[in-house]
């Protein structure tokens, strides 16, 4: 049960992981643009602009950046996720197994108590038989 609730509190983590990381590729699309429109406006202004142009296209290849990482962010995200649903069948496989074992040992344990009632048994019908052994030689 405590496997079971840690993965449930990793996937909400996770999704809130997905949610973050798409907000911050739209900000990257939206930033790209400001860039294409601020390139546009540099280009407007000819030579007065080059420095302003060089921003622009600096704030572009953070915007890219900043995107690719989201994205490689999401691969990994959904490559836990493939691991963790792993994690999830094996441990319930293991709860299988250790289900059976479970019932194995109560089995035992129970075959156990039938043993000793019956050497109880046996040891009762011995000690009867054992004392009219005594009985019949004292006669």
């Amino acid at each position: 049960n405590n496997i079971k609730a840690a993965f449930d509190t990793i996937n909400e983590l996770l999704g809130q992981l997905e949610s973050n990381n798409n907000s911050i590729t739209q900000v990257a699309n939206q930033t790209n643009l400001l860039s294409l429109n601020a390139s546009i406006e540099a280009a407007r202004a000819g030579a007065a602009g080059r420095g302003f142009a060089v921003v622009a296209e600096e704030i572009k290849t953070l915007s890219e950046s900043s995107k690719n990482t989201a994205l490689d962010s999401n691969k990994n995200k959904d490559e836990i996720v493939s691991a963790m649903e792993v994690l999830a069948r094996e441990s319930d496989r293991l709860m299988e197994t250790v289900d059976q074992v479970n019932e194995r040992i109560n089995n035992l344990a129970a075959s156990t108590e039938e043993i000793a009632a019956a050497a109880n048994m046996v040891a009762e019908t011995s000690d009867g038989l054992k004392a009219k052994f005594e009985e019949l030689r004292r006669i």
